[in-house]
């Protein structure tokens, strides 16, 4: 989708009392940068795709979002902290 909507639905989910949104968009855009890491300002608990082989994705990479990485080597439902803290 493109960014206006993406901010539309955002804004919708927490106006409708989202805590957790999970958004990994996998967007190395920086023109939605900006405009994402205003909507995490405005509240609920993110995840989403972060940083894999040097590549930076949005919103994961962002300040604020809890930004993960795909780990094929990890058992289902284990995860490592990277101690990131985002």
């Amino acid at each position: 989708t493109d960014v206006d909507t993406l901010e539309r639905g955002v804004r919708w989910a927490l106006a409708q009392g989202a805590a957790f949104l999970n958004l990994s968009l996998g967007t190395t855009n920086d023109a939605h940068k900006e405009r994402l890491q205003a909507l995490v300002g405005k509240g609920g608990t993110w995840v989403s795709a972060g940083e894999t082989e040097g590549r930076v994705y949005y919103p994961g990479s962002l300040e604020g979002v809890c930004g993960v990485v795909a780990d094929e080597s990890l058992e289902r439902d284990v995860y490592v902290d990277l101690g990131g803290g985002r």
